[in-house]
Order: structure tokens, then C-alpha cells, then sequence
């Protein structure tokens, strides 16, 4: 009996400090996202939030990559603990509603463009309806916060946590977090680091770049990859060193770049796949390597 009382009070005690626990807003006066998208390669997106602006009355902010602010507009409501967005001024969805209790649902939706041949036009399309399954504590770069836990019939389970949003692509609160591969490595709130991933934590992808967009990344090659010996990665003028990883986040190679092609030998390594991070300049470009 003693056992049961004792377990059933520290429930009690959670359940007190989850939903008594202050608000932690989000959005700050200045924003921004570190996402690591891998296809064909990897690099670091950089999106930010670039002042406020009004649109029917109600304050926004301005998002968008950190270089090119985009027709997309974020506003939060912290005494309803929800984050709204706008897309080309259009109707305003919920992305977040930080105020869900553990058995609800909510109708995730995306703006949709499509061409009919003539002009562009612009829809909103059902992500699927997802249910609360829990609420938990978490300990992010900040401290403690709520990690809410969602399921959905139709999709991949989901994780929002408060403060930071989805630890997918920072514009889709459906999202999913891809570890390694498709994921917010970092996320800062008035220069203030909140998030970090435990991948870039390995390999310090947290340092405050704000050129990568004026990278012309089509113009980084790697070939021939996948490789079996040597690989070489052309173009490498805007940056100063390079550091190669394995998908645990061990350094495996370390060295200036001196050329505007940097040759690697990869004959001592196993088969697999391995990161490649170039820094120099104000700048970091992450790419994908494939040793057969």
C-alpha cells in the first residue's frame, strides 16, 4: 500500500510541475535555425527571423534564410502559448499550441502552391491530425524544458519541444527529426544557444555562421563519389580547413586547405559513409562521402 501511495504522489508531483511550469516563448527579437539537410550531399541551411512587420493589426516576424528574407511571416501568442504563420500575407495557420494537454488532438495544415498554366496560386492542404501522447521533461543547451509527444495514424511520430518547436525543418511543425541526416543541429534565440542536436555537439556545428548562402554551393564537387581510394572536392578557395567525421561524430581527418582542389586519401577507412566539414571565412559547407 505504502508503494502505491508513494508512486501515485510522485505522478501527482510530475503532473504538478508540467502543468505549472512557466511558458517558455519561442521566438525572440532575433531567431535563428541551423538545419542540416542531406541529399546528394550535406550542407547547413541557415533561416532567421529579420524584424518585425504587421499584417492586420497583428505583429510579426519576418522569416526566411538568414541572407534572403522570404514571404513567410511567424507571430507568437505567449498568453495562449501558440505560433502562428503566414505565407504571402495569406489566411494565418496554427503551427504550435503549446497549451495541449496529454489526450488531445490538433489538425496540423501546410500552404500548398501550385500553377494552373496561367498564375500561381496558393492552398492549404491537411497534414493529418495528431494526438497527444504525453509531455515530458527534457534537458536541451538551456535547461529543462517540455517535450510533447504526438502520434498520428497516417504519419511518423512527432516531437515538439517548448521553446524550440520541431527539431525538423524549422518551417513544418509535422516535420519529423531524421537523425544525422535531416534535422536542426542548432537553434539560437537572441544570440542565446537553446537547442543543439547531440550529432553537431560532436562536431561543433554551433558556431555562429551567418554567410553560408553566399556559398555557390552547386559549384562545391565531390568526385568521384561514391569512391573506393581518393576523393576530390573542387572549388575549395573560400575556405581555410577542412575536418572529416564518421557518422559518430569522431575526427577522423584534420588539415588546412592550400589549393583550390583538396585531395583526400580514404584508402585506410572501412566502407561506409562519412561527413566531410569545410570552415573558413565566415562559412561552413557539410558534405556527404561514400566509400564503397
Amino acid at each position: 500500500m505504502k508503494s502505491t501511495n508513494l508512486s501515485m504522489f510522485c505522478l501527482f508531483i510530475i503532473s504538478i510541475s508540467l502543468n505549472g511550469q512557466n511558458y517558455n516563448p519561442m521566438l525572440g527579437d532575433s531567431n535563428s535555425w541551423y538545419y542540416l539537410s542531406c541529399f546528394e550531399g550535406c550542407y547547413t541551411e541557415l533561416y532567421c527571423t529579420h524584424g518585425d512587420t504587421t499584417i492586420g493589426g497583428l505583429n510579426y516576424k519576418v522569416f526566411g534564410m538568414c541572407n534572403n528574407p522570404s514571404g513567410t511571416f511567424l507571430r507568437e501568442d505567449t498568453s495562449e502559448r501558440k505560433v502562428y504563420q503566414r505565407f504571402n500575407q495569406n489566411v494565418e495557420l496554427l503551427m504550435y499550441d503549446f497549451n495541449l494537454q496529454v489526450g488531445d488532438s490538433i489538425m496540423l495544415q501546410d500552404y500548398f502552391s501550385y500553377f494552373d498554366g496561367t498564375n500561381f496560386h496558393d492552398s492549404i492542404i491537411d497534414k493529418g491530425l495528431y494526438h497527444l501522447d504525453s509531455i515530458k521533461l527534457v534537458n536541451i543547451s538551456i535547461g529543462i524544458r517540455k517535450s510533447f509527444i504526438f502520434h498520428s495514424s497516417l504519419y511518423s511520430p512527432l516531437i515538439w519541444i517548448e521553446g524550440v518547436g520541431t527539431l525538423g525543418y524549422p518551417l513544418q511543425s509535422f516535420s519529423i527529426q531524421m537523425p544525422q541526416w535531416n534535422e536542426i543541429n542548432c537553434f539560437y534565440k537572441n544570440d542565446t544557444l537553446i537547442y543543439q542536436s547531440l550529432l553537431s555537439q560532436s562536431y561543433s556545428a554551433c558556431s555562429i555562421y551567418l554567410n553560408i548562402n553566399e556559398i555557390a554551393i552547386n559549384s562545391i564537387e565531390l568526385y568521384p563519389n561514391p569512391t573506393t581510394n581518393e576523393i576530390i572536392i573542387s572549388n575549395t578557395e573560400l575556405f581555410k580547413n577542412y575536418k572529416l567525421y564518421d557518422l559518430f561524430g569522431k575526427i577522423l581527418f584534420a588539415n588546412d586547405i592550400c589549393d583550390k582542389n583538396l585531395i583526400i586519401d580514404l584508402k585506410t577507412l572501412p566502407s561506409g559513409i562519412y561527413l566531410l566539414k569545410l570552415t573558413g571565412n565566415n562559412r561552413i559547407l557539410t558534405k556527404k562521402i561514400i566509400k564503397n
